[in-house]
C-alpha cells in the first residue's frame, strides 16, 4: 500500500545548522501517527518543514503524489495538508466564526464545511460570535483544529495539542481525533509530549531523539526519549 506522505532521507534546520538528519516517515490513509520526544529533540521541526514553512537542505517529502520540496503553503492547503501549530495560534481580534471562516476561504463549499465543525465542536457553536480573547484554552484549541478541518484535509499535522491544558480538556481533543480518523478517513500526524494520550488513540508510534526518528518498540524506548537512560 502507497502511503498518503511518505518522507526519505529529510534533513533540515536554520541558518545552516541541521535539526532534522536523514528522517524517514510514513503516514498511512486514514491512520494516526504520534511523535514523541522532548523539548528540543527536533519534533515541531519536522511538522514545520513537512508544511513549507522550513526548507529541506535534503530529502524527499511526497504528499498524495505531490512532490512538497518548493511547493506554496497554499497549495499544499489545496491538496488536503493542514497544520495546527504549536500554542493554539487563533487571531483574538476575530470572533469564532470569522475565525473558522479564515480556514476555509479558497473552498466554494465552505458552508457546508463550517457547519460540520459546528456540529462537531458544540462549544464554538455556543460562542460562533465571541471574540478569540474571551475563549478558554481549550477553546482556542477547539478553534485552532476547527479552522483547519474547515478546509477538509486529507492529512493534519498537529503540533502539541494538549499543550497547557487540563487533563479532561486533553482527552476530548484525543477523543475527537480517534473519531474524525473513524469517520472521515482523516490522517494525523501527532507531536505530543503525553506519551500516553498520544499512544492511546494512535495505530503507531515513533520517537524522536536529537533530530531522528525511531520506531516505538517497548517502554524503554519512551523512557530513553524523555529521561536519556
Amino acid at each position: 500500500m502507497t502511503a498518503l506522505l511518505e518522507v526519505a532521507g529529510l534533513t533540515a534546520g536554520y541558518g545552516g545548522a541541521p535539526v532534522l538528519h536523514a528522517v524517514d516517515l510514513a503516514v498511512e490513509e486514514g491512520s494516526i501517527v504520534a511523535v514523541l520526544g522532548a523539548n528540543g529533540a527536533g519534533k515541531t521541526t519536522l511538522l514545520r518543514t513537512l508544511s513549507g514553512l522550513v526548507r529541506p537542505t535534503a530529502g524527499r517529502i511526497v504528499f498524495a503524489g505531490l512532490d512538497l520540496r518548493g511547493i506554496r503553503v497554499e497549495r499544499m492547503v489545496r491538496h488536503g495538508l493542514a497544520h495546527v501549530p504549536e500554542g493554539r495560534g487563533v487571531i483574538t481580534e476575530l470572533t469564532v466564526d470569522e475565525n473558522l471562516r479564515l480556514g476555509g476561504l479558497w473552498r466554494g463549499d465552505a458552508k457546508a464545511a463550517l457547519a460540520e465543525v459546528y456540529d462537531l465542536f458544540e462549544p464554538l457553536a455556543r460562542r460562533k460570535k465571541q471574540p478569540g480573547h474571551q475563549l478558554s484554552g481549550g477553546e482556542r484549541q477547539l478553534l485552532a483544529l476547527g479552522r483547519a478541518l474547515v478546509a477538509r484535509p486529507r492529512l493534519l499535522l498537529l503540533d502539541e495539542p494538549s499543550l497547557g491544558l487540563a487533563p479532561k480538556v486533553t482527552a476530548q481533543i484525543m477523543g475527537l481525533l480517534r473519531t474524525l480518523r473513524d469517520s472521515t478517513g482523516l490522517a494525523v500526524l501527532l507531536v505530543e509530549q503525553n506519551a500516553r494520550s498520544a499512544l492511546s488513540i494512535a495505530d503507531a508510534g515513533v520517537v524522536m531523539t536529537l533530530g531522528r526518528l525511531e520506531k516505538i518498540a517497548t517502554e524503554d524506548d519512551i523512557r530513553h526519549a524523555y529521561l536519556g537512560f
